[in-house]
């Protein structure tokens, strides 16, 4: 999944976050910017103990995945999750951006909607999250094929060793990030975490899920590793 094209004020700031940076944040900020957050409007001196509280105690990171422009303003759809492996923690958020110049007059976070997903997908991701075993394999059809790690499995007998061995047994979690949807197809992008080693893996680990559905049923899944930029 490619980074977007950011205005180069906001992705200044974005890097200043991600750095942990609170000093080069503020600097993206006009004198008398106003940011309000969930609802609550912070400017002045509040501004870096905001930036302090999020970015550099907790150790969040901010990754975004689409912009726009919505009533003359730069709206960055975002994800807001742990820095490291195992943190867990993801937020859907929208920045509403408001550029004056060369600085950032104003900033408002406000909850994102989540992506539509097949109802067949939301089974397969709330169970996978749940270490529902049978509610994942509920999901499958008995003739499916699985292929991860560029390995095929076949059948659901195939399938179920896969997922207790790969998936359930290693705590995978799934967040979806984006889905596209084609006729028979649902492409679901997705950060995923869990207790398997990670050591020399991009974080966060983004994966691409395309399912393959017949009715209700998925018929294939295929899993690839994207390059997290």
């Amino acid at each position: 999944m490619s980074t977007p094209q950011l205005p180069a004020t906001i992705a200044a700031f974005l890097r200043a976050a991600n750095t942990r940076d609170t000093a080069a944040l503020l600097k993206t900020l006009a004198d008398e910017a106003v940011v309000t957050d969930l609802g609550q409007m912070l400017r002045g001196e509040d501004l870096r103990r905001w930036s302090d509280n999020l970015f550099v105690t907790s150790h969040m990171a901010v990754r975004p995945i689409d912009v726009t422009k919505r009533e003359g303003k730069t709206v960055v759809s975002v994800v807001v999750h742990g820095a490291k492996p195992g943190t867990r923690t993801h937020l859907r958020r929208d920045w509403w951006f408001t550029i004056d110049g060369t600085r950032i007059a104003a900033l408002e976070i406000v909850h994102a909607k989540e992506p539509d997903l097949p109802s067949t997908v939301v089974a397969f991701v709330r169970s996978t999250n749940a270490r529902d075993l049978e509610g994942v394999m509920a999901a499958f059809s008995e003739d499916a094929m699985v292929n991860d790690d560029l390995q095929e499995r076949w059948g659901k007998v195939a399938i179920r060793e896969w997922a207790e061995q790969e998936f359930i047994g290693q705590g995978v979690t799934i967040f979806v990030v984006k889905c596209v949807e084609r006729a028979f197809l649902a492409v679901v992008t997705s950060h995923v975490d869990g207790d398997f080693d990670q050591r020399g893996m991009p974080y966060p680990l983004v994966l691409s899920f395309y399912f393959a559905m017949d009715g209700e049923n998925i018929v294939q899944l295929i899993i690839l590793r994207n390059q997290s930029d």
